[in-house]
């Protein structure tokens, strides 16, 4: 995307038509444009904006020239309109879009609004129907990736919010949309297992619970009720995730101005030796607290029957109940015995006879009545349950032992933590920063209470809704209709299962790839000692490396210029991104080493360059780092940085213009030859 021209009629402070010509030099890249404060630079910005999506950040939505709007009469009408030319695949385009206004006795109205891009086909322009114009801008330059193309002071600013905030909104959208993540994450989501009709699976399910009977409609309802609690639990652990994560950020920020308020630097490297000690001592301690519980949980039982054990073992020996019993002989075969009137051996067995009575009171003893190998096994196992216990109690005092002593390790961790704070705590600013770092540990524990207990929830959820579902399906009536939609969920399931995998792998390969183009340009632009990460959720934090604490002896201060560093390389990293992408598209054999092409189609950066936010080394960064991953740049200065714009980025200046205002409402826009 080669932006050539673009003419701007009576859009806000711009009186009439007005042109600038930007420069398609591939050496002398840069298109500046200076002005003072209210002259116009964010303006011309938001009609970039306004132009290819319809969209401006003013407050007063009507566009037409104040000026203008003045001067028209009732029912007369006048347009706003902006025309940018451009090359996009070796074409040529022209972007135009029009707002005709109306004065009214209410007011300002518009009247009609005109989109259209129109192909150049010798000297020619072909008009593309609007949904068609719609659909070539979004393929030429997404609208999630124009605002770090095509940005003002303010945006920058929100961007800077959104780092210092811990967002990370705008940064993931940018990259999803670069790589063409956000149509595959968006498939993943129509695709979603849910009894929802708005997903795939869903209205599969539903078709096959039309054809299935009224209680496996039951089961879909209470199926469709936990899904409902899910997406409750999981909404409620996202909150304390991010709790957390801004309560963590706080801790670590409390710990470094206790740090830097310590006199001394080996207290500092004594105090962060104790802090790893004692998170090292804790956790310990959470590995023997649930190692002790395991084993209370095997041997408790038998270890505290053992007394009672021994002791009914004691009296069964004295009563000898269990050596009266014969073995393999049931009271079926005595009684049948006894009914016959004869002993297997001849012998006669005559009522109230001695032999009648020992058989008699044999038969106590015999299966299924018998005392005696009941006995027999309950003494078995008493013995084993004796013999467990001696081992289930040597290891809970060993377990008790070693806990107790991680407990004393982590209390002198503490100690020395609390004595080397009470060094500081005289100034007030530490005693406000261990006051907040005592409620960050407060909430902390209480975050974490809440997501073990959301978490076993859930998960109890899930249990739950899996046997449902199994149910469901064991109920389900597999008639001609319900087996096609069977089938069908099927597919859709594996399909589901195949885009998320594979969204994973490229999201996952993407990050790591932004990452280290990143801080590849941070490094140019800011310097070295520091390293920008990129996490799953896209959030931009810098770590500082150890040797750069070391020689500084303190924390690295967020502030305005490393924010802004951050954003121009997370821009130059996109851009990188960009390039590489149509040059992979263009030829997927390409070997990584050619990945990135200086010639490549990219994409022009149109920015209100903030050089007030850095001093002058960094200042030359800037100025020398983004012509030179950008196809085109676009600088929008302030007069007062004229002279800082001609020592840094002279020789890279192929076009020039200054804005002049003449009044509040109006201004005009003159090319200059800037040497």
């Amino acid at each position: 995307m080669l932006i050539k021209k673009i003419d701007i009629k009576n859009f806000r402070q711009f009186v009439g038509k007005q042109t600038i010509v930007f420069s398609q030099d591939l050496e002398k890249n840069i298109t500046l444009i200076m002005g003072d404060n209210g002259s116009g630079k964010t303006t011309l910005a938001q009609a970039f904006h306004w132009v290819l999506f319809g969209e401006n950040a003013f407050k007063d939505k009507h566009l037409l020239s104040s000026e203008i709007q003045m001067q028209l009469t009732s029912d007369h009408t006048a347009e706003t309109t902006v025309d940018l030319y451009l090359e996009y695949n070796e074409k040529q385009y022209t972007i135009s879009r029009k707002v005709v206004y109306t004065k009214a006795s209410r007011g300002l109205s518009s009247k009609e609004n005109l989109f259209r891009v129109y192909e150049i086909i010798d000297g020619n322009q072909k008009p593309m129907p609007e949904r068609s114009s719609q659909r070539f801008v979004q393929e030429m330059l997404p609208r999630e990736l124009s605002q770090f193309f095509i940005f003002d002071g303010e945006r920058i600013k929100d961007l800077s919010d959104e780092i210092d905030n811990r967002r990370s909104n705008q940064f993931r959208e940018a990259v999803r949309g670069l790589v063409g993540l956000t149509p595959m994450q968006n498939a993943i989501k129509h695709f979603k297992p849910s009894n929802s009709k708005s997903t795939i699976i869903g209205r599969f399910n539903k078709e096959i619970d039309a054809q299935s009977n009224e209680k496996v409609n039951g089961l879909t309802a209470r199926i469709e009720e936990l899904d409902h609690n899910i997406q409750k639990k999981e909404n409620a652990l996202e909150e304390i995730k991010n709790n957390k994560k801004r309560y963590e950020d706080l801790e670590k920020s409390c710990v470094g101005k206790l740090r830097d308020l310590m006199p001394i630097v080996h207290k500092k490297e004594e105090y962060d030796s104790a802090q790893k000690d004692l998170l090292k001592h804790e956790k310990k301690q959470l590995g023997l607290i649930e190692q002790l519980l395991q084993n209370f949980n095997h041997g408790a039982l038998s270890y505290f029957l053992t007394p009672l054990s021994k002791k009914i073992d004691c009296e069964l020996k004295m009563t000898k109940s269990s050596d009266k019993a014969l073995p393999d002989i049931q009271q079926r075969t005595v009684q049948i015995l006894l009914d016959r009137g004869f002993c297997i051996c001849g012998t006669p067995l005559k009522k109230g006879s001695p032999e009648e009575k020992n058989l008699l009171e044999l038969m106590n003893y015999l299966p299924p009545q018998s005392i005696g190998t009941q006995i027999r096994q309950f003494t078995t196992e008493s013995n084993n349950a004796i013999r467990n216990s001696n081992v289930f109690y040597n290891q809970m005092v060993q377990g008790v032992d070693n806990l107790e002593n991680e407990k004393d390790s982590a209390s002198q961790c503490q100690t020395t933590i609390d004595d080397l704070v009470n060094l500081i705590n005289g100034a007030d600013e530490g005693k406000t920063a261990q006051k907040q770092y005592d409620e960050c540990k407060e909430q902390l524990k209480k975050l974490d209470e809440n997501e073990n207990r959301l978490l076993s929830e859930k998960g109890s959820i899930e249990s739950r809704k899996r046997s449902l579902e199994n149910q469901r399906e064991e109920l389900v009536h597999i008639g001609q209709n319900s087996e096609i939609f069977i089938k069908y969920r099927a597919y859709a399931k594996a399909v589901y299962e195949k885009l998320t995998l594979i969204y994973d792998l490229h999201e996952t390969k993407t990050r790591k790839k932004l990452e280290e183009t990143i801080n590849q340009f941070f490094e140019d632009i800011y310097g070295g000692g520091m390293k920008i990460h990129v996490d799953n959720n896209y959030q931009l934090t810098v770590e500082v490396f150890e040797e750069e604490q070391e020689q500084t002896g303190t924390a690295l201060e967020r502030s305005t210029a490393q924010n802004y560093s951050i954003i121009f390389a997370f821009i130059s990293g996109i851009i990188k991104l960009a390039k590489g992408k149509r040059d992979k598209d263009k030829n997927e054999e390409e070997d990584e080493a050619n990945y990135y092409l200086d010639d490549a189609q990219g994409y022009p950066l149109i920015m209100d360059a903030p050089l007030s936010a850095f001093d002058k080394k960094r200042i030359n960064n800037v100025c020398q780092t983004l012509p030179d991953i950008a196809q085109q740049v676009v600088f929008f200065i302030k007069d007062t940085d004229g002279d800082v714009a001609a020592e840094h980025m002279a020789n890279r200046i192929g076009a020039s213009y200054v804005l002049e205002k003449s009044s509040n409402t109006k201004s005009f826009i003159k090319e200059v030859q800037y040497v």
